[in-house]
């Protein structure tokens, strides 16, 4: 049996339909043709043999206020239709041409069976495939001689298999042949209760994909879904145009040939975890794939630092500095605060003040003002953060800090890069190569502690590949750090 011979990862349409036009109204008819490539890109061209409402299809196409608003041609095998799409050009010769590119767009077959499966291409899945089932020797969609990883969906076993010449096209990938190739496939049953064309055109398991971003370290991409049918025929298929990342070669926090089988149960506790669907979840781990492809140490360091501070607007972690003292202290500090602000706009009433001092002057007493509702900065509301997750790496760092130079905190020197980047927009090292080290140290650190979050949130406890250990582990759990710990294993090998 030929891998995943049903499948196809570029294929064409073709056939005849219209493209109609609002402000100003008209319809072009003629024939349509589009091919769909591996990288999600999808262009359709109507080669105009008719028009209604206006005789001139390029006063249609390039009026000032032109808007397709639907696309739809009739093929062998079924109806493609877009209501979201782009005029992307036109061309005169010895026809008249328009191209267009859905954003989203359905082909939809004539195929009247009864749905049961759906299938995502993943773009860019690097990955251990090391499990079979037995219960899935009947499976349509799959070939039980291939390993798979294997995960629940729906209250059945769903898998993800990789496509055929998937050596080569890792190779392609990681050599930069190509930045963008369908690796493999994901496939599961579909909900009992989704059988309405509506309700499948709006359901995508997208997250699916970003639980798998995580644990592969890359960012993965599918730019379509299919909807197949128990016999694994084509029922419909969904387009997201150019829906992904190029690929960018990256540390993955689970790696199958030392945690085998943990992909899947990472996916199953995401699944069943109430996070799951949850824009918060997959802006976290975007933030986190973001930091891990940034070119630059800036590029690496923000994303975390946007994230952690997520994370204390979630958890209300950011407290307002003034309300964690007594009612005296708040009310003596208060009273100061409110007698300077009076007695800094006062000298503003000097006549010998000009207009610019002025302005001057009462921007400096309104952040004398502010005082009162400064709420704790980066580094506090990272210490709180840690302590909620019960994560004993403060301590640890601090002790490490301890004994260097200066006997700084772990929370102020993480604070100070911060606070460089945001204001001045890069690090300035001046040839210091250990000062480079050393904020490497941290990056790398802070990615491990928000994947850990990322892991707590949707209750995942198992094995995997803390990014601050650069040997392959195959016994570290997500509650790997304690107390007891020491600096080296959290990245900081070396004094700075």
């Amino acid at each position: 049996m030929k891998l995943n011979n049903w499948f196809q990862t570029n294929f064409k349409y073709s056939g005849t339909g219209y493209a109609k036009f609002d402000s100003p109204v008209g319809l072009l008819k003629g024939q349509c043709s589009g091919l769909c490539k591996e990288d999600g890109n999808l262009e359709i061209e109507l080669k105009v043999e008719e028009t209604e409402e206006s005789p001139n299809p390029f006063a249609i196409v390039n009026g000032d206020l032109g808007k397709c608003i639907e696309l739809k041609f009739e093929t062998d095998e079924g109806i493609f239709s877009s209501d979201n799409l782009v005029v992307s050009g036109s061309s005169y010769g010895d026809e008249y041409i328009v191209s267009f590119v859905p954003l989203i767009s359905k082909f939809q077959s004539k195929n009247t069976q009864k749905t049961k499966y759906w299938v995502m291409p993943l773009s860019n899945l690097i990955t251990e495939f090391l499990e079979t089932s037995r219960s899935l020797d009947d499976h349509p969609l799959t070939n039980n001689k291939l390993q798979k990883i294997l995960f629940t969906f729906n209250q059945e076993i769903a898998l993800i298999e990789p496509i055929e010449n998937y050596k080569q096209k890792e190779d392609d990938l990681k050599k930069g042949i190509t930045n963008r190739l369908i690796t493999a496939l994901a496939i599961g049953t579909l909900n009992n209760q989704l059988h309405l064309l509506d309700q499948l055109e709006n359901w995508y398991p997208i997250d699916i994909i970003m639980i798998l971003s995580l644990a592969s370290g890359g960012i993965i991409g599918s730019p379509w879904r299919e909807i197949r049918s128990e016999d694994g025929e084509l029922i419909s298929r969904i387009h997201i145009n150019s829906y992904g990342s190029s690929f960018k070669k990256s540390r993955g926090a689970i790696r199958e040939t030392f945690h085998r089988g943990c992909t899947g149960k990472l996916l199953n506790k995401a699944l069943s975890s109430p996070e799951f669907g949850k824009s918060n979840l997959r802006v976290l781990i975007r933030h986190l794939m973001d930091s891990n492809a940034g070119p630059t140490l800036e590029d690496k360091f923000m994303p975390l630092c946007i994230a952690f501070d997520m994370l204390m607007n979630i958890y209300k972690l950011k407290e307002v500095l003034l309300h964690k003292l007594n009612s005296d202290l708040q009310n003596k500090i208060g009273g100061i605060i409110d007698s300077g602000e009076l007695e800094i706009n006062a000298i503003s009433e000097s006549p010998k003040i000009t207009a610019q001092e002025k302005d001057l002057i009462y921007e400096l007493s309104g952040r004398l003002k502010e005082i009162k509702t400064s709420r704790s900065g980066f580094g506090r509301g990272l210490i709180s953060l840690l302590r909620k997750y019960e994560f004993p790496d403060s301590e640890i760092l601090d002790d490490y800090y301890e004994k260097l130079p200066g006997k700084r905190k772990w929370r102020h020197v993480v604070s100070r890069f911060r606070n460089i980047i945001i204001h001045d927009g890069f690090i300035d090292f001046k040839g210091n190569k250990k000062e480079r080290i050393h904020v490497s140290k941290i990056i790398f650190h802070l990615q491990d502690v928000l994947t850990r979050m990322i892991f707590k949130m949707i209750d995942y406890d198992d094995l995997y590949q803390p990014v601050t250990i650069p040997y392959p582990v195959v016994d570290y759990k997500v509650d790997w750090v304690n107390k007891h710990g020491d600096a080296v294993k959290l990245g900081f090998n070396e004094p700075f």
